[in-house]
C-alpha cells in the first residue's frame, strides 16, 4: 500500500532521503570533479557539512579581517592626501 512521505531535492531536482543527502549533493556538484577517477567531491562535501560550523568561522574570521585591512588601507589614505595637502600649501606659501 502507497504512503505519503517527506523527501529532499538537490539543486539539479534530485529526490533525496534526507536533508543531508541532498545538501552532500548540492555540495559535491559545487566543487566539481575533485581527484582521479570516481573523484573525491563526495568525500570532501561530506567533510564540509560535518566541519560547517568550524568552516564557517573561518570565513567569518576572514571577512572581518578582509574588513579591517580595507578600513585601515582607507585611513591610510587620508592621512596620505592629508599630507600631499600640507606639502602642497607649504610649497604656495613660500612661493608666495
Amino acid at each position: 500500500m502507497a504512503r505519503a512521505g517527506i523527501g529532499y531535492f538537490d539543486h539539479s531536482g534530485h529526490f533525496h532521503k534526507t536533508p543531508q543527502e541532498a545538501t552532500l549533493r548540492d555540495l559535491a556538484d559545487v566543487l566539481g570533479r575533485v581527484g582521479e577517477r570516481e573523484g573525491l567531491s563526495a568525500g570532501i562535501a561530506q567533510i564540509l557539512l560535518e566541519k560547517r560550523y568550524e568552516i564557517e568561522k573561518v570565513f567569518f574570521e576572514h571577512d572581518a579581517m578582509l574588513a579591517e585591512q580595507k578600513t585601515r588601507h582607507a585611513d591610510e589614505q587620508d592621512h596620505h592626501d592629508l599630507e600631499e595637502r600640507k606639502n602642497t600649501v607649504t610649497v604656495f606659501s613660500a612661493l608666495g
